[in-house]
């Protein structure tokens, strides 16, 4: 409550229009040359920035992690499709007697399953880094980020949120907000 006190007695020494919202919040607006809206609000022991730009925020980097595993999950059930499909294919030129090219179906199976399974495995790796909030898997989903941007469509859809996401200036670095004197936290919107 003294908090509170301090904040409203804060505005009112600048004058100009008050208003108060249900919360402890206090709502001024600044009639001058410029006219700015500034929000004043008491600060919790042991909080500092602003808690719900950076629950939101959380919110989205946890967001792009499970967008990443899941593309990273799909990307291994598509290697394995390849292989089973692939496998069907030679199982078939084998029992014509064609053997020469049931290797050639193999290789190629190999090779695509095998690229596959190589680009969705970072993906994985990355998304649970993110989520036990690991700053190396941050630095591996930006750039499979930016990967992905020329996967079109999906691929673009989620490099752009991944880097939208994880390279917001006001993201904080994976970390709870560290502690604060206990001022009053003031923002200005213009």
């Amino acid at each position: 409550m003294k908090s509170q006190c301090n904040s409203v007695r804060a505005a009112s020494d600048l004058g100009g229009l008050n208003h108060r919202f249900p919360g402890d919040g206090l709502l001024r607006v600044v009639i001058s040359k410029r006219p700015q809206i500034v929000i004043y609000s008491p600060t919790p022991a042991g909080y500092s920035g602003n808690q719900n730009m950076h629950s939101n925020l959380n919110i989205h980097v946890k967001v792009v992690a499970v967008l990443h595993i899941l593309s990273g999950v799909l990307g291994l059930i598509a290697a394995v499709v390849i292989f089973a499909v692939s496998g069907v294919a030679g199982g078939i030129v084998i029992s014509q007697g064609e053997r020469g090219v049931a290797t050639v179906i193999g290789i190629v199976a190999l090779l695509i399953g095998g690229f596959l399974a190589v680009l969705a495995l970072p993906g994985i790796i990355g998304g649970c880094g993110l989520l036990a909030q690991k700053e190396w898997a941050r630095v591996l989903v930006i750039v499979l980020g930016v990967l992905h941007l020329v996967n079109f469509p999906f691929g673009t859809m989620l490099g752009v949120y991944t880097l939208w996401a994880l390279l917001s200036k006001d993201q904080p670095l994976l970390s709870p907000p560290a502690a604060d004197s206990g001022s009053p936290q003031r923002s200005t919107m213009t």
